[in-house]
Order: structure tokens, then C-alpha cells, then sequence
């Protein structure tokens, strides 16, 4: 939802609390949880959303890694799996 309120109204803040959150989701989350990849994707995303506005490296590299992650810890075949090779 922040993610969504930042395209639309472009409020840095909105995309700072989502990565923040969804970094605490995935903290929270064991390995074995079949939400994790999903969470560490939407991360990847979000990330990938603040370097666009910061040209942090920081911030791509640590999209980079979650994608990574998203792709070696999701079953094949999955939907997630079908959409990140796309």
C-alpha cells in the first residue's frame, strides 16, 4: 500500500516505511514460510522503486541480493518464479 501511495503521490517517506516494514516482515518470517520469497520480492521491488529516486547503490545493490534471494528460495514452478523470469 505505501509502495502504491508513493507512485501515486511521489511522497519519499511512503517508500522509506515500505522497505522498512517489509525488511521487518522478512526479519519475522522463518525461511521455511511459503510468504518469505514474496516478501523479500516485494523488498527487491520497493528497492528498486527508492534507487530510481536516490541513485542510492546502496539501495540497488540490496535489490539486486533480494532478487537473488527470491530466485534461489522459490519453488519452481510458482508464480513468483514464472514472473521474475519474465
Amino acid at each position: 500500500m505505501l509502495a502504491a501511495r508513493f507512485d501515486r503521490l511521489g511522497e519519499s517517506q511512503d517508500i522509506d516505511q515500505a522497505v522498512q516494514i517489509l525488511e521487518q516482515a522478512i526479519a519475522s518470517t522463518m525461511e521455511e514460510n511459503i510468504r518469505r520469497p514474496g516478501y523479500v520480492n516485494s523488498l527487491a521491488n520497493a528497492l528498486k522503486v527508492r534507487f530510481e529516486l536516490t541513485k542510492s547503490s546502496d539501495d540497488i545493490t540490496r535489490a539486486i541480493t533480494a532478487m537473488e534471494d527470491t530466485i534461489a528460495s522459490t519453488p519452481a514452478p510458482s508464480p513468483i518464479s514464472c514472473s521474475l523470469s519474465q
